[in-house]
């Protein structure tokens, strides 16, 4: 399995915790295990939008995106949007 790094800015913080981890296997399944700690819906929400925030920043940062953060991001929740309307994979709600 490759595993991901700790972010320098991270790495120090005593009380700093992984909330999510995210898999993607070779025949295109994803699997997910969350942090206690997200124990409501209403703050997974809220890690989604942040987590789009900072992707968005991510790919202006390093130039993968060369666009601007506000048009990166707003990719991102329209794509999203996509996904949560006509699913590619399956159904959103099983």
């Amino acid at each position: 399995m490759i595993e991901l790094p700790l972010p320098e800015s991270i790495s120090s913080e005593e009380k700093a915790r992984e909330l999510i981890r995210m898999w993607h296997s070779e025949d295109g399944e994803l699997t997910v295990t969350i942090d206690g700690w997200l124990d409501n819906p209403n703050v997974c929400g809220r890690l989604i939008v942040d987590l789009a925030v900072l992707i968005a920043k991510e790919y202006v940062a390093t130039n993968v995106w060369r666009g601007t953060l506000e048009a990166a991001l707003y990719r991102i929740l329209s794509a999203a949007d996509v996904e949560i309307q006509n699913p590619t994979n399956s159904p959103v709600l099983e």
